[in-house]
């Protein structure tokens, strides 16, 4: 994949992710790309290792995912001497109007004009150094240009996550109906144009 500076805040090659950010911290880097189907096992692994048991997506959940709404998931990868790692990724799928609810999450619909945002997740030994809000920023940027008939887009986060979004953009809607775990959930929305 081409490799561009992360500050650029564009994608070039919409399909299929062919052109990525990158970002540099300290004597690391890491880029930003599209999902490949190698990935998902490694995903899931992320995922179930950063999610309690009853909140993390299964691996079918997740393949299906990367396979059916590719343009709503990307990946951050650490370059290193045995292969890339995969440091975190984010996914989402569409859906028709405009409320996230547990059916617009269940099922992806491309022509959907809302994207209900999945997982947000940055592998343990890679938080803390702001991977995951410009992951954040690189994926609104790009699903604006992959997806363009979207309108908005939302998530739900727990509380202590409230502050980490508006400081990507996102707007408080409030506490969601959506149940899915033992904790609460807030809802947080972005509409489109956002600015990039």
């Amino acid at each position: 994949a081409k490799l561009y500076n992360f500050a650029v805040f564009k994608f070039t090659k919409i399909k299929n992710m062919d052109s990525c950010y990158t970002i540099v911290e300290g004597n690391s880097s890491a880029f930003f790309r599209g999902v490949e189907l190698s990935d998902v096992e490694l995903i899931s692994e992320l995922e179930s290792a950063s999610y309690p048991e009853d909140e993390a997506a299964s691996l079918e959940s997740i393949a299906s995912r990367a396979k059916t709404a590719s343009d709503c998931f990307i990946v951050a990868v650490k370059p290193s001497p045995s292969g890339d790692e995969i440091i975190g990724f984010i996914n989402g799928t569409c859906a028709h109007g405009g409320e996230l609810t547990h059916e617009s999450m269940s099922a992806h619909m491309p022509e959907g004009e809302l994207l209900c945002i999945h997982s947000v997740c940055v592998g343990a030994n890679n938080r803390r150094q702001q991977i995951g809000s410009r992951m954040l920023k690189a994926y609104i940027s790009y699903v604006q240009q992959a997806v363009p008939h979207l309108t908005r887009t939302s998530l739900i986060c727990k509380e202590y996550l409230v502050v980490f979004y508006t400081n990507a953009g996102f707007s408080m809607v409030g506490p969601s109906p959506v149940v899915h775990g033992k904790d609460p959930w807030f809802e947080m929305r972005i509409d489109f144009p956002f600015p990039q």
